[in-house]
């Protein structure tokens, strides 16, 4: 597994010089955390991220018992905000009865939006989006384990304001794909109602400036299309 992770050992690392054998043995233990693959869409979140010759890369089941408790203690000092969620998340993941790890691994997916909005931290790839589908995915995924740790009637403030903010950039920047997933998102938690959706569907609508591409931008290039206006925005369609 690459070595074992204690609080000691990220304690006493130091930062400004090239940490010590303790030190760089945590640091792969972190790197195998941050290598699960992650889709927040599935109640699997987390799966292999490699298949090889009947053998897998490591999960979060591999590492439970001693190995998660020292993680479970270590995950509040980290700062980085993303970091900090995917270790809590993987350790909630599989063992449900951290509930603080679950409420830490929410808490810090919406900081990173926050984050992302405030330009403290930049997405990995190029966007022509303000509100990128990989910013959406972290917002699901805290209001998912929200919903699972019986909070979907209490959702915290700060969720509802990092919702609120995400939902009204996409509108107002006529992120149309990102509209549609935070709309539906509200309205399955109540923030939103379907007449407000449809007077804000309504309003972008009369921009002018929407314009719907086939399916080849959504992955079939069998359907044919033509270039929309410089000026136009792109959405997904059905057909």
């Amino acid at each position: 597994m690459g070595g074992r992770i204690t609080v000691e050992s990220v304690a006493g690392c130091s930062w400004n010089r090239w940490p010590d054998g303790r030190g760089i043995r945590s640091y792969n233990v972190l790197a195998v955390v941050c290598s699960y693959h992650f889709d927040p869409n599935r109640t699997d979140a987390f799966s292999p991220q490699k298949f090889m010759d009947g053998r897998r890369s490591l999960i979060p089941s591999d590492y439970i018992g001693e190995q998660q408790g020292a993680l479970s203690q270590v995950t509040e000092r980290i700062d980085h905000p993303l970091l900090r969620a995917r270790i809590a998340d993987s350790c909630w993941y599989t063992n449900r009865k951290l509930h603080k790890m679950a409420e830490v691994a929410s808490s810090s997916y919406l900081d990173a939006v926050n984050l992302f909005f405030t330009g403290g931290l930049l997405y990995q790839y190029e966007s022509d989006f303000e509100v990128p589908s990989k910013v959406v995915d972290l917002i699901e995924r805290a209001f998912a384990i929200y919903a699972s740790t019986g909070k979907r009637k209490s959702i915290p403030d700060y969720a509802k304001d990092t919702f609120s903010k995400a939902y009204e950039i996409a509108k107002d920047k006529l992120n149309l794909i990102a509209f549609h997933r935070l709309s539906s998102l509200g309205q399955n938690f109540e923030l939103l109602e379907w007449r407000d959706i449809a007077k804000d569907a309504e309003s972008i609508g009369k921009t002018g400036r929407i314009y719907f591409v086939g399916k080849r931008d959504c992955g079939n290039k069998s359907v044919p299309f033509s270039p929309p206006p410089k000026d136009a925005v792109s959405g997904c369609c059905a057909g």
